[in-house]
């Protein structure tokens, strides 16, 4: 992904914080520094067994880690260090990507 901007980054984020400290600096690197967005979205953090429409949507912590907040701490002081928003969708939520100059 080196040589590559990005306005929005769509990033897997389940078990990043059962990682060991180096892989999750190396992910991190190899993601959200090489790409530099404006924007992260997390993926992978929701239940993927029920549907939306009977809470399916709810944070799901055994997809992240044995500590819910972990993977996305990680994630959100990186997009921060780096001048970026971190924007976590929720059931229904849309999000417009203008593809526009």
């Amino acid at each position: 992904m080196a040589g590559i901007d990005a306005d929005v980054l769509m990033l897997g984020t389940a078990m990043l914080g059962a990682q060991t400290p180096e892989f999750q600096r190396e992910f991190l690197s190899q993601t959200i520094g090489h790409v530099h967005p404006k924007t992260v979205i997390p993926l992978y953090w929701d239940n993927f067994v029920i549907p939306w429409e009977r809470g399916g949507a709810q944070f799901n912590p055994r997809l992240v880690d044995a500590k819910p907040a972990a993977g996305f701490d990680l994630v959100i002081d990186r997009v921060e260090r780096d001048g970026g928003r971190f924007v976590l969708l929720q059931a229904g939520d849309r999000i417009v990507v203008n593809t526009c100059s």
